[in-house]
């Protein structure tokens, strides 16, 4: 059961990313003159999603779609470990810039900002301050 969520979740992103793509009708450039931003973003464990290998580092298809993001805007990503309440504290508070896999909630959306594409089925959406 874990493994068929896992893989239904990746083809999910795998969509999402493609029509954001397609879509965007724009081919990755990055503009030398420009210094790359670096994104604080809340990373708290979730298998498959939000990842962390061997060596500390992030991983997973969360990571994976912030790093084609990334292509598009030049962004550097700092990722800052914690658990899932305290990256939404840290998001509410303006610790953190991005978070993803946030519920939309009419209370949530007086206070933070969410992306108009779903990141799946349930509604999940790449949120920030």
């Amino acid at each position: 059961m874990k493994i068929w969520r896992h893989h239904r979740i990746c083809r999910q992103w795998v969509v999402v990313l493609a029509v954001a793509v397609v879509f965007s009708g724009a081919a990755p450039v990055q503009c030398a003159e420009s210094p790359a931003k670096v994104i604080r973003v809340g990373w708290y464990q979730v298998d498959g999603l939000n990842d962390v290998d061997e060596s500390g580092n992030p991983s997973g298809f969360d990571y994976d779609y912030l790093k084609a993001i990334g292509q598009y805007t030049g962004w550097q990503y700092e990722f800052v470990k914690a658990s899932w309440k305290d990256c939404l504290a840290m998001l509410e508070n303006g610790q953190i810039d991005l978070l993803g896999g946030v519920a939309r909630t009419e209370e949530r959306e007086q206070t933070l900002a969410f992306s108009q594409v779903s990141q799946g089925v349930g509604g999940s959406r790449i949120s920030s301050r």
